[in-house]
């Protein structure tokens, strides 16, 4: 669709009402060194009559207009809540269009609750880099792997192939020098790898309009989740087996009052994929991590589902602005909101969780410069994060296998290397112990006064012959749990969460 025209049919979905919030000085400064002062104010859309949506339904976005005139529209609550109340207002805007049977609808609501799960799936790519030592392989698990680091292997290169891959302190020295001419306030390590991954994309930027629709769509899938929980091909036919026993199981809990729906559907999520693996009818028991791989499969389709609501919102909003967006503020908007067709169909919002990665490629593409290169920079700096993460994970997959085989004097088992007294001195990352615990917690019914496990942390204390000594903290209340689990039993537990423990 051409910048700046939007579709009559959304001009009629609602209106949007004005709060004037007075000026203030911002942060950011002018090339003179001057603080900018904006004028604040927020955009309340309220939909018309003819949308299926509760009378009290607003829609709101902070705008910040600086002395040019240029207006910057922000949510005025918390990102993620904002699109999935956008989503909502979109599948309406959807339905008034298209018209939507009763299972759409439900379809529509169980897309909107899976896209929920997104950021609370251990497939999902969300870890952060904020030390050196994070970029780096023990012995044990470096070997037989060509790089002691988990860089790309692309890292340092252009786009022919020509230079040389970067090392951990070659990343590092390059990042602090761009923080530096960037005049960035911050050297730590976190900013110095930002930096110097953002210095490699562009280096070596993908090109949007060499990819087909489908690649692109592909690519955002693999820097947003590892794809690889089920090694065998799934059948369409278990695919839609496993949907339907996770769609009837929403149907009984759709009674349920909202604290007991959400403690059956967020907090203690693994039951759901353990009471459809375990379901004997409709075709007999399913492989857990097949199970898991359809989850993730309809946790993407939702996502996608959301793009769609949240774009056709959008639209609606724009098209009832009172004083329509100009080309450059337009261009803001878009970028922002719509559907992109570099980022495979998604609007650059629902990247926000990358965004603290993201600083200075998000601004080259907010700052009216939406080129293909600077999208091209995206994708490149998502990619190389989706590879560093993956190669992590599978680093801290081994290592917590090796940690599950204890010697004769109770250091871990190693793996294609002699070096015992190097894998003993060094501590364990514990990310997959806590996918691990995790189960132990639903198992056992951990409670605390938060009455949620989001901010649980658990810690092995100590292996003594059969029985592993754990320890279970709520961070937020200080609630403790200290318990002992069984060798054998943590390891099948291990392996049902998709972790190899073999002998």
């Amino acid at each position: 669709m051409a910048a700046g025209r939007t579709p009559s049919r959304f001009a009629r979905m609602g209106a949007i009402s004005v709060r004037e919030l007075g000026r203030l000085q911002d942060s950011r400064t002018d090339v003179s060194g001057k603080r900018l002062v904006v004028r604040r104010s927020t955009y309340c859309w309220r939909p018309s009559a003819t949308l299926d949506l509760p009378l009290d339904f607003e829609l709101s976005l902070k705008c910040d207009a600086t002395d040019d005139g240029v207006r910057r529209m922000s949510p005025l609550q918390d990102v993620g809540s904002f699109i999935l109340k956008a989503s909502l207002a979109g599948q309406a805007i959807i339905e008034a269009h298209q018209g939507l049977s009763s299972e759409q609808r439900f379809s529509y609501a169980a897309m909107r609750l899976f896209a929920q799960h997104t950021h609370h799936l251990r497939e999902c790519f969300g870890r952060s880099f904020a030390r050196e030592g994070d970029l780096y392989l023990i012995k044990a698990i470096r070997a037989g792997l060509p790089y002691p680091d988990i860089l790309p292997d692309l890292i340092g290169m252009d786009a022919r192939g020509n230079g040389q891959r970067w090392s951990v302190g070659a990343l590092l020295r390059i990042g602090r020098e761009a923080a530096r001419d960037a005049q960035c306030d911050t050297n730590d390590d976190a900013t110095c790898i930002r930096f110097g991954i953002h210095a490699a994309a562009r280096l070596n930027p993908l090109d949007p309009d060499e990819m087909t629709p489908e690649e692109l769509r592909r690519l955002i899938r693999f820097v947003l989740f590892d794809l690889s929980p089920a090694n065998q091909e799934i059948s369409q036919v278990v695919k839609q087996r496993v949907e339907g026993r996770i769609l009837a199981a929403l149907e009984r809990h759709i009674d349920d009052t909202t604290e007991d729906f959400d403690e059956w559907f967020f907090v203690k999520r693994d039951n759901l994929t353990h009471q459809v693996a375990k379901q004997k009818k409709g075709g007999g028991c399913i492989d857990r991590t097949i199970v898991r791989s359809v989850q993730l499969e309809m946790v993407i389709k939702a996502n996608e589902y959301v793009a769609d609501c949240l774009d056709s919102a959008m639209r609606a909003f724009a098209a009832a602005l009172p004083v329509p967006l100009r080309r450059d503020e337009r261009n803001v908007f878009e970028s922002l909101y719509f559907k992109c067709r570099q980022l495979g169909g998604f609007p650059l919002v629902m990247l926000h969780q990358r965004f603290p990665q993201l600083k200075e490629v998000v601004a080259e593409i907010l700052g009216n410069r939406k080129t293909n290169r600077a999208f091209g920079t995206l994708l490149r700096t998502l990619q190389f994060y989706a590879e560093m993460t993956q190669k992590r994970r599978e680093a801290d997959r081994c290592y917590a296998n090796a940690a599950l085989h204890r010697n004769q004097n109770g250091r871990p088992a190693l793996t294609g290397t002699q070096d015992v007294d190097d894998l003993a001195c060094t501590e364990a990352d514990p990310h997959f112990f806590q996918e691990i615990a995790m189960c132990l917690r639903e198992r056992r019914g951990a409670k605390c006064i938060c009455n949620s496990h989001l901010h649980w942390h658990a810690t092995l204390n100590s292996i003594r012959k059969s029985l592993v000594d754990v320890s279970d903290v709520c961070s937020t209340c200080g609630h403790n749990e200290k318990f002992f689990v069984d060798l054998q039993d943590l390891r099948k537990i291990a392996e049902q969460a998709g972790f190899r423990t073999d002998d």
